[in-house]
């Protein structure tokens, strides 16, 4: 499964980033490939992909789902701490959902 994000800033187009859902040689063996040799473990729970990862110090964390006609995605991230013993919050910062939408029909196989 193929799908691209476009991102803009005040209506201005910034990045587009293609997404491909692989599986590897298991069948639990998931993982979003984001082009540029980066890829990301994921794993399905009740019909919705989960990934996290890591970037320098920020955590993310990404939920996949497709409702109908409606693929969302959603992305919640989260400064890194250093290690403590024991529990520690983080702040949680920029939550996002994108929502797409079919416009037209069906590309022909």
């Amino acid at each position: 499964m193929l799908w691209r994000t476009t991102y803009r800033i005040a209506g201005e187009v910034k990045q587009v980033k293609d997404y491909q859902l692989c599986r590897g040689e298991g069948a639990d063996d998931l993982y979003v490939d984001e082009g540029g040799g980066l890829k990301l473990a994921a794993k399905l729970l009740g019909g919705v992909l989960f990934s996290a990862f890591k970037y320098n110090d920020v955590l993310r964390f990404t939920s996949v789902r497709l409702r109908g006609k409606v693929f969302e995605h959603d992305n919640v991230s989260a400064r890194d701490a250093s290690a403590v013993t024991g529990a520690l919050s983080l702040e949680t910062r920029s939550p996002q959902r994108l929502s797409l939408r079919r416009v037209g029909p069906a590309p022909s196989k």
